[in-house]
């Protein structure tokens, strides 16, 4: 399982349509169903039900879908972190000790 993968099932499930959510993440309709698709036969069960209003999460989807965001939210947060403490612990220090003997 990829994160990007969470990350595309968690914008399919917010859109409610592949293609809405394929526009929104810069990828074609078909690569994404192709990777939705994937994470389905690794997790051996489906995920999204496809119909002619839309898509919509099958129960373990809901689940997938519901840990999912916690774990986006979770990396999401650590990055942030991670960018602040970088920001704070940078410390450039010149130092000039010339001798003449």
């Amino acid at each position: 399982m990829k994160f990007e993968q969470l990350e595309q099932l968690i914008k399919i499930k917010d859109c409610g349509s592949i293609s809405k959510a394929a526009v929104e993440l810069h990828v074609a309709q078909s690569t994404l169903s192709a990777s939705i698709k994937s994470l389905e036969d690794e997790l051996g069960c489906q995920l999204i039900e496809r119909g002619h209003k839309g898509v919509s999460l099958t129960p373990k989807g809901t689940e997938v879908y519901n840990q999912g965001k916690t774990i986006c939210e979770q990396v999401y947060n650590m990055k942030k972190a991670l960018e602040k403490k970088s920001n704070e612990e940078v410390v450039l220090s010149i130092a000039n000790n010339y001798s003449v003997i």
